[in-house]
């Protein structure tokens, strides 16, 4: 069987696929006992080398299935070929399925290398050896129907870097003992010869099993998924400030009591069933709010409160802009007027990344138009399309917010392109050219209002709507994307004012 194996893995191996996580099985044979991997000399597998495949199953709460054990018996660069010596889940494994995969060597990396010692015991001659391998004769325990006490041995802590030691005996016959001095490839003992690789071997497996069955154990036990692993995990920068990732009995007690808290307790609901309006006319002041404490309606009303005033958490933004002011020359009558600009965004709310952040936004958008601007005494309009990139501070509330005019200020840049078109004598066949548009910065001040949705789980089209009015002001520069003809000069560096009207979708 195993002969047939070989053949196969022999025919398989030169087929080359790669997988990004785990190990991709390549080529299977039909009695599931060789399989070729997309893994070889490249990551450090060589001939020899034992390893056990996994099935992870989901992600947050990640399930270990172990599927087989193996050992590789062909190796080359970037794939290599298995021999699986036990299979526990046979249906698991198929071509291109990605398993997980662990050698014997990475659980043994960090160790120290193990420490063979030999040694030899001679008896005298015609002496029974195995008598003398008994650790206390039968004589010294056993007389008649009485025993001896003994005196127990001490215990002796084992070292820290344990010796494998093996012992040879033999009865003198008085040959030289010089062979005792050379370096064998096999290790005797009483009863056979024993290879020490074969040693070195067993003992790694044993290590192979039980690191592998603790890691399926811990994972497969994690009821919280992955948070357990990063519990009470804050980062200040680019340091954790807490290191405790396991729920310590506190934790529990304390996450048992919040949870409770969130509940209002069937003592409380049946008090104000029966009493109505009345149920905390007996209470005073102290002891009534110690009651909406503990029997949860303060933290009911809180969220219900929060989720009333805030609504959406994504928002599209939809602009028009106008230019407030005139930038060109009033003895060129040809391309005279107001810029007018189209926007498309998004912003983005901070409060989904921390609540303390609850007050802010980032917001970006695409920005299409024309401007109209005067160049060496010439007017001239440009075709612009930008990116801008900004923030928000909103004064009062939040971004969130709906049924309130919420004032807001922000500061940005934007970036583009532009085509210039420059009137000439000619006004058939104005100048043109490329430039490259940047204001930095920009800012804005106006206010949002977000109209209530009532959005429920029977509404067709959970969206909600918005306003928004605003000033911007932006320091605008057009510089030619490469040198104009003549001495013309396509630089403009000016200031501009837009009023800012759109309309906002909130999901």
């Amino acid at each position: 069987m195993k002969a047939i194996t070989v053949i196969f893995l022999l025919l398989a191996i030169s087929w080359s696929l790669c997988a990004k996580d785990g190990a991709q099985i390549l080529a299977i044979n039909s009695n599931r006992k060789g399989i070729v991997i997309n893994q070889g000399a490249d990551v450090g597998i060589k001939v020899g080398d034992d390893g056990v495949f996994f099935l992870q199953k989901a992600v947050d709460y990640p399930q270990l299935i172990p599927v087989a054990e193996g050992k590789a018996i062909l190796v080359e660069s970037n794939h290599s070929g298995w021999y699986l010596t036990k299979v526990q889940q046979p249906s698991l494994l198929v071509k291109r399925g990605t398993l997980l995969f662990i050698r014997g060597q990475d659980t043994l990396s960090g160790r120290s290398p193990w420490n063979f010692r030999q040694q030899k015991r001679i008896f005298p001659k015609k002496s029974d050896i195995s008598r003398k391998l008994k650790v206390i004769p039968d004589s010294k325990i056993v007389r008649g129907d009485r025993y001896q006490t003994v005196t127990l041995l001490p215990h002796i802590k084992p070292a820290k870097h344990k010796e494998i030691v093996t012992t040879n005996y033999g009865v003198w016959n008085r040959d030289p003992q010089g062979e005792e001095g050379r370096s064998r490839k096999f290790i005797s003992n009483v009863e056979h010869v024993v290879d020490r690789s074969k040693i070195e071997e067993k003992i790694s497996n044993n290590i192979l099993k039980t690191t592998t069955a603790a890691m399926v154990k811990k994972f497969n036990s994690l009821d919280r998924g992955l948070y357990t692993l990063y519990r009470n995990q804050e980062m200040g920068g680019f340091i954790a400030n807490s290191k405790f990732s396991y729920p310590n009995v506190y934790n529990q007690y304390r996450d048992r009591n919040i949870d409770n808290l969130k509940k209002i307790s069937p003592n409380m609901i049946n008090l104000v069933q029966v009493n109505g309006g009345r149920w905390s006319s007996a209470y005073t002041d102290p002891e009534l709010r110690s009651e909406l404490v503990q029997s949860g309606i303060a933290y009911n009303v809180r969220q219900h409160l929060r989720k009333e005033e805030s609504q959406g958490n994504h928002e599209i933004l939809l602009h028009a802009n106008s230019t407030l002011t005139d930038h060109t020359v009033e003895t060129d009558s040809d391309q005279r007027g107001r810029g007018i600009h189209l926007a498309v965004g998004y912003e983005y709310h901070l409060q989904k990344v921390n609540r303390n952040l609850s007050s802010f936004a980032l917001d970006v958008g695409l920005i299409g138009g024309s401007s109209f601007v005067a160049i060496d005494g010439r007017n001239a309009r440009t075709e612009e399309v930008r990116f801008q990139l900004g923030a928000k501070w909103y004064l009062k509330g939040g971004p969130q917010v709906v049924g309130q005019k919420i004032w807001y200020v922000g500061a940005g840049y934007a970036r583009g392109t532009a085509r210039v078109y420059r009137s000439t004598s000619n006004a058939a066949n104005p100048l043109s050219w490329r430039a490259d548009l940047l204001a930095l910065p920009y800012y804005t001040l106006g206010f949002k209002y977000r109209f209530k949705s009532e959005v429920d789980l029977h509404s067709l089209v959970p969206i909600g709507l918005g306003l928004n009015i605003g000033i911007i002001y932006e320091q605008y520069t057009l510089s030619p994307s490469k040198t104009l003809n003549g001495n013309l000069n396509g630089t403009v560096l000016t200031t501009d004012m837009k009023l800012l009207l759109g309309l906002s979708i909130y999901i």
